[in-house]
């Protein structure tokens, strides 16, 4: 397809908005996410576009790069924009523009601008040779353990709980909230399998923090990522082994960003033992930390 019918299958009809909930709700039904640039560099006032210009309130979304499209910067992972098909008030673009610095707000999660966020990876060992029956009661432990444990720490709830079917990713803002989660899902698994209601169960846990993207999943109804962050998690797992479980793993980059969360560091640092650089199942090496988590007292 030559450039000029690329660039014209690109073209919607534009939309115009004046409030955030009917843009929210058209993204979202839609399954489409706004383009925006980095508002560090020169020119760019804001990661809507300068707004000192009138076509600031126009919008695009995101659509794949291409070789002719000279929009797009080397750092933009191969997206793209698409024709301004989206109006906004000024009042609004406003309002969007305050709301861009929150991680955690509509707004941000609807850009291409990347979050960082925190995963922890829980792989049941053997899952799939347990009997189906079986197989239900131990999703059913494990969702009541970690509810517990969110029910100790309600000030710090998990943003996610994605069901993986063999395990969960559990999703967290920082390194620290993940890292503590992960070592006390490790203690309380292994207090309670095979106990009371709970068949006995084993397990891997992978903790990892990166960058990620969000999309809204409306399967789950809620968010959900994409981005080397959350795929960081697997790695993690992966560089672990199926031949070793029981075990709670985290990469370098949580070692690190564990340094700066104070109480939580001090106590689960001394704990991490190094074991080196670890070929995943792609052949890339993560530098992993075990971390003994029977050795932790409080967190």
């Amino acid at each position: 397809m030559p450039p000029a019918a690329v660039y014209l299958a690109s073209l919607r009809p534009v939309q115009q908005f004046n409030n955030w909930a009917e843009l929210e709700e058209y993204l979202k039904v839609n399954g489409l996410v706004l383009k925006t640039g980095s508002p560090k560099l020169p020119g760019d006032g804001t990661p809507f576009g300068p707004p000192e210009e009138p076509a600031s309130i126009f919008l695009g979304h995101a659509v794949p790069a291409s070789d002719w499209d000279t929009r797009v910067r080397i750092d933009d992972d191969g997206l793209g924009k698409a024709a301004n098909d989206i109006a906004v008030s000024r009042e609004l673009l406003h309002y969007m523009i305050e709301q861009f610095s929150d991680e955690s707000s509509a707004v941000r999660r609807l850009t291409t601008e990347p979050i960082t966020r925190a995963f922890v990876y829980l792989d049941i060992s053997d899952f799939s040779k347990m009997p189906t029956g079986i197989q239900l009661l131990v999703v059913l432990a494990l969702v009541r353990i970690a509810n517990s444990i969110r029910l100790d720490t309600p000030n710090i709830p998990a943003e996610a709980q994605l069901c993986i079917g063999d395990g969960y990713i559990y999703v967290w803002k920082t390194a620290g909230d993940a890292a503590r989660f992960a070592t006390r899902l490790a203690q309380e698994i292994e207090a309670k399998s095979g106990k009371d209601s709970v068949p006995e169960f084993h397990f891997r846990i992978g903790v990892h923090v990166g960058l990620v993207r969000c999309f809204w999943d409306p399967g789950r109804n809620s968010w959900n990522y994409v981005g080397d962050g959350i795929n960081g998690g697997n790695r993690v797992l992966s560089a672990i082994g199926k031949d070793t479980d029981d075990v709670v793993f985290v990469s370098s980059q949580v070692r690190s960003a564990l340094m700066h969360c104070g109480t939580i560091a001090g106590n689960l640092l001394p704990h991490f033992q190094n074991r080196g650089r670890r070929a995943d199942k792609h052949g890339n090496h993560w530098r992993v930390y075990e971390l003994n988590h029977t050795a932790v007292k409080s967190i």
